[in-house]
């Protein structure tokens, strides 16, 4: 009969263990999960940043187009811009400059490139630029964000084209 106790200790021994062994994975899930949602957020608040930049970009030309469609046609195609407010508040406006803006605080880098457009014969744009088929009225904007994110260069670009409406 003694014998048979002492064995129900060594199983309790054996019993704790296994227990906490099953915790210590159960824990270590719970952190690594933890890890991934926290990367996933700051990598998704990262793109919605990006995306924001870009769409900023791309309202800022539609106003410098609706000012004077000349602020767009006289740009040098192929050239990266971005805009910046000129004059004072409230009678700002947006100009576009040549070049690219580091912005908030260098994290990141934004960028507005405008391309020629040409139509084909059912007016159409075509996929390559043709210089015969030549639609000076409209134009090709993209607007690109990147920034560095865990060692890895992220971009966003939003594609658009603009028209001289008036």
């Amino acid at each position: 009969m003694l014998a048979y106790q002492n064995n129900k200790k060594g199983i309790s021994i054996i019993e704790i263990l296994v227990a906490i062994t099953i915790i210590t994975i159960g824990l270590f899930s719970l952190f690594s999960l933890t890890n991934f949602s926290l990367k996933a957020r700051s990598h998704n608040e990262r793109n919605i940043m990006a995306v924001n930049l870009s769409s900023e970009m791309i309202e800022a030309v539609r106003i410098v187009r609706d000012e004077n469609w000349n602020n767009i046609s006289g740009l040098t195609m192929g050239v990266d811009y971005y805009p910046v407010q000129s004059g004072a508040a409230p009678d700002w406006q947006w100009v576009l400059q040549s070049g690219s803006e580091s912005v908030l605080g260098g994290q990141y880098l934004r960028r507005v490139l405008f391309e020629d457009v040409s139509r084909d014969t059912n007016d159409d744009i075509e996929d390559v630029y043709n210089f015969a088929n030549d639609d000076s009225n409209t134009k090709k904007v993209t607007a690109k964000v990147s920034w560095t994110e865990a060692g890895v260069s992220r971009q966003i670009e939003i594609v658009t084209y603009i028209t001289n409406w008036r």
